[in-house]
């Protein structure tokens, strides 16, 4: 047994003015029109809504100011590598809430205070301050979560 060359299909090429296909069979001067002049501009597509991925809400200004004053009352304990953090950051993001967020490992304090405070130092960690004075330490994302959607949403 030898090593010989293996011969490969040639593949025709176009020449002349005859459109090239791409992917799809589709002609490069139909894609054209669609791949935006700048490759470096942003492509922007819409976002389809889903259970997965629901709609950003949308507030009047003046809702937004009665929203952002009722988050002054709220602080979330985490660190950006969390997957269940990045979960409730994101709910945090589509319902356009102003939170004051905590990061436990870059400020070793938060730490301490979600340690003593709460009894725990597991993240994600929402710290609530109730009208009469007194603090809750809401734990688990999903609760965190439910908690977000039924006051804000």
């Amino acid at each position: 047994m030898g090593f010989g060359l293996v011969k490969r299909p040639v593949r025709p090429q176009a020449y002349g003015n005859e459109e090239k296909q791409g992917r799809g069979g589709e002609s490069h001067a139909a894609r054209a029109d669609r791949i935006p002049a700048n490759p470096r501009e942003p492509k922007t597509r819409a976002m389809a809504t889903s259970p997965q991925n629901p709609a950003v809400v949308t507030r009047s200004p003046e809702e937004q100011e009665q929203v952002d004053r009722e988050t002054d009352k709220l602080a979330l304990y985490y660190y950006e590598t969390c997957p269940f953090c990045i979960r409730v950051l994101r709910t945090i993001e589509r319902l356009r809430l102003k939170i004051e967020l905590r990061n436990i490992r870059k400020v070793p304090a938060y730490r301490e205070q979600l340690l003593q405070g709460g009894g725990d130092s597991t993240v994600p960690c929402l710290l609530i301050h109730n009208d009469d004075g007194s603090m809750e330490w809401l734990y688990e994302s999903d609760a965190i979560m439910s908690y977000l959607e039924k006051r804000f949403a």
